[in-house]
């Protein structure tokens, strides 16, 4: 998959994304319900992942400005205003995708939009100014990871009419997870081995865009939390590089996918202790259930790509959404495998 193809599967998924967020402002408009935030920013999360890795101008930080002002705590005198920042972020982050695929070069955030931000959050707005409100921004030159990925498609709503159905080759999930593994493990200096196997065959044009976000989760969980730094697996003793390995295979009606590393696993009691034993986290050793608890994460601290503890539930919905399931394995100090289990249509 060459540059091009990434950031137009980037736009194509960038769109469905968008328009899920608009579901998700329309239904809370029509039922005069509250917006449901967790979500609306694990949808952030997908754009924000890729967007973050294959530069698409801002669009990553302004994600990550409007993740960060959903869990602000609003004057009440700006609460309405959180509606009409949200729409307009949607926009555009549709206009710069529309852009992609179109050949040009994304625009960045409208002044307009970053004014709205400071405005909400009562810091002072200067258009030469800092991009981002203190209160809302990170620093874009830090090695962290900032939290990525998004819920995956919504359950489409019965429609009247029959759509064409397109499909594409499962193997183009190939190319995308060796070139984002590379800018990943590049960024966070990992020294990786990216091994893919995957069956030739071909499924539906929507489902692969939902892998793709999916899978996108798991990377930067795995590169970002598992995968150690040369000095701490030569310390261990490990090999070098670390190896990090994806298989999937279709049979007559399921889908299974298959993410392996030899990272540092995870260690199920210190996670229940890090989180107090919060919300009924010790009660259960799955781990599907336990890092798709709300907030819970391996991380200390939230970075660029990872951190806020929403990926593993983005996942867990996105996947359970469309019928299937997702297991965890994990050793302390021999690495994660996680299994996606997907039914076909017959």
């Amino acid at each position: 998959m060459t540059g091009h193809q990434i950031q137009l599967a980037y736009a194509t998924d960038t769109l469905a994304a968008c328009d899920q967020l608009e579901a998700l402002l329309l239904e809370a408009v029509e039922t005069h319900g509250a917006l449901e935030k967790k979500r609306f920013e694990q949808v952030l999360h997908g754009i924000k992942g890729v967007a973050a890795a294959i530069g698409v101008s801002d669009a990553d930080a302004l994600c990550h400005a409007v993740e960060s002002l959903l869990r602000h705590a609003l004057s009440r005198n700006k609460e309405a205003l959180l509606f009409a920042i949200l729409d307009r972020s949607v926009r555009e982050l549709s206009d710069q995708a529309r852009a992609l695929v179109a050949g040009a070069e994304p625009r960045y955030t409208s002044d307009y939009l970053r004014a709205l931000l400071f405005f909400a959050v009562d810091e002072p707005f200067v258009s030469e100014g800092p991009r981002w409100p203190l209160s809302l921004g990170r620093r874009l030159d830090d090695d962290e990871l900032d939290s990525l990925f998004q819920q995956g498609l919504k359950k489409r709503q019965a429609k009247a009419h029959v759509e064409e159905v397109a499909w594409e080759s499962l193997m183009s999930l190939g190319p995308f997870i060796h070139d984002q593994s590379k800018r990943l493990a590049d960024s966070l200096g990992r020294d990786l081995v990216t091994k893919v196997d995957i069956a030739d065959c071909v499924v539906q044009a929507s489902l692969l865009s939902l892998l793709r976000t999916q899978v996108g989760h798991l990377l930067r969980n795995a590169i970002d939390h598992g995968i150690e730094t040369r000095e701490e697996r030569e310390s261990e003793g490990k090999r070098c590089p670390a190896e990090l390995s994806f298989w999937a295979a279709k049979d007559k009606d399921s889908l299974e996918l298959i993410l392996r590393d030899d990272g540092r696993g995870i260690d199920v009691e210190s996670l229940k202790i890090a989180h107090g034993q919060a919300g009924g986290l010790e009660e259960t050793d799955d781990l599907v259930e336990l890092l798709a608890t709300g907030g819970v994460t391996t991380r200390s601290s939230v970075g660029k790509y990872s951190g806020r503890g929403l990926g593993v539930g983005a996942v867990k919905n996105a996947i359970e959404g469309i019928g299937g399931w997702v297991r965890m394995d994990s050793l302390v100090g021999c690495g994660t495998t996680v299994t996606l289990h997907i039914p076909l249509l017959s």
